[in-house]
């Protein structure tokens, strides 16, 4: 199973990667579209430092534009190969849905910008700042990652003198119902014992059921 799911990421990764390069020539594009790409950028543009030794501005809504019609049509591609038998092309079927829901459930296609930018504030020393304008939260990634931002009460446990300092929001619950809930509706046998097994461990390790 670890296996399959390998062989079946590495080629829809390499598939979108390939996808998203064609997506990022020029093509003529609307007054409303114009538009929108502004705003999107001026909201990027407002949290990064311009003239710095770096800065980087990606507009995302292009790439990601109908992603669903996209990843489908790179499956169709994948299984049109005559070589693979009829059980071999149905697994690669199911197993491209499964990654393609994956996809459009995760909520990627919800960003708008991105950007960052670097500038040196004293020789030696350089201050990054990356952004994502993301306007609709949803989708299971920022169910998991994107918390609503807050107060971080463990700052005051953090020494003045500490140089360095990282601390974010994870919500492991949100994360693994949401693969599971695609696993058990995927079709797929191995994923479905697969997400038993994997549950059950992590229970016995750490007393937590998943």
């Amino acid at each position: 199973m670890v296996a399959m799911i390998g062989e079946f990421t590495r080629a829809l990764s390499a598939s979108c990667f390939l996808w998203t390069l064609c997506q990022t020539v020029a093509l003529p594009v609307s007054q409303a579209e114009e538009s929108a790409a502004h705003s999107s950028y001026q909201r990027v543009a407002a949290n990064l430092d311009a003239g710095g030794v770096i800065y980087l501005y990606w507009n995302a809504e292009k790439a990601l534009r109908e992603l669903d019609k996209k990843l489908e049509a790179i499956r169709d591609l994948a299984t049109s190969d005559p070589s693979l038998s009829p059980d071999e092309n149905n697994n690669l079927r199911k197993n491209f849905g499964l990654g393609i829901r994956f996809i459009l459930h995760s909520g990627l296609q919800s960003v708008k910008a991105f950007g960052l930018s670097s500038r040196e504030i004293e020789p030696g020393l350089f201050l990054n700042k990356t952004y994502t304008y993301l306007p609709d939260r949803t989708g299971f990634l920022w169910d998991s990652f994107a918390k609503t931002p807050h107060d971080f009460p463990f700052l005051k446990m953090v020494p003045e003198n500490t140089e360095g300092f990282a601390f974010f929001d994870f919500d492991l619950e949100a994360l693994w119902g949401a693969i599971s809930q695609e696993l058990v509706g995927s079709e797929i046998a191995e994923g479905a014992k697969w997400r038993q097994r994997f549950s059950q461990q992590a229970q016995a390790f750490t007393g937590f059921c998943l």
